[in-house]
This record gives structure tokens, sequence and C-alpha cells, in this order.
């Protein structure tokens, strides 16, 4: 997945490219959330437990730069945080999952992690 090609980048050229892959893949969501085929007003689905675990990533990686977040389609950014405010996926992780994710890109030699330590 592109997301994790991201967080893996090794450096910053790799990183902008991913994240320009990334952009592109999402954009392709917006027809069928703008058709209520899933998202925003639809019942949870598998299509949400799917793509759950991609967005808690990618919100710890946009934390670390914000242009990740910018880059989301409107229609995705909104069905992303409107997952991630589910009180069951904020209890589905550990609490210290965070920290353990971006130690686990840290040890990988991630681009985007090593840039955030200034």
């Amino acid at each position: 997945m592109k997301q994790h090609s991201l967080g893996m980048a090794p450096d910053e050229e790799s990183y902008l490219s991913q994240l320009q892959a990334l952009s592109e893949l999402l954009d392709g969501l917006s027809v069928p959330l703008s058709e209520r085929l899933f998202g925003d007003g639809c019942p949870y689905s598998l299509v949400d437990v799917a793509i759950t675990p991609f967005f808690m990533r990618l919100e710890i990686q946009a934390s670390i730069r914000g242009e990740i977040k910018a880059s989301l389609p409107e229609r995705v950014a909104k069905w992303s945080r409107d997952l991630l405010a589910r009180p069951a996926v904020a209890s589905s992780v550990v609490e210290d999952f965070s920290p353990r994710y971006l130690d686990f890109l840290r040890n990988k030699g991630s681009w985007l992690v090593r840039q955030s330590a200034g």
C-alpha cells in the first residue's frame, strides 16, 4: 500500500513521490463516497473496517507532516475523521500505539520520522 511506502520512504524525494501517488489513489475514492456507496451517512460496513487501520497510520504520519492531510480529497478526509472519531476505533489499539508505530518506522530508516527529529 502506498501509505506504507510513504512511511518507509528513505529520503525526501521518495517521500514526495509516494505522497503524490497516494493522493492520486485516494482521489479515486471520491466518486464512490459521493455516491454514498460507503462512508458519510452509510451504516458502518466492512469497507470502513478494512480502511480504518490505514487511516489510523496515516493520521500518525500526518502529525509529522501536515501536507499529508492536505493531500487528502475532502470527502476522504471527512470519512477518515468520522471513522477515527468512533470510540470503538480509538479503543481498538493499545494506548501507546502511536509511539510504537513511530519507533517501527524509525527503526526501518524512515525519512519521515528522521526529519521530524530535527
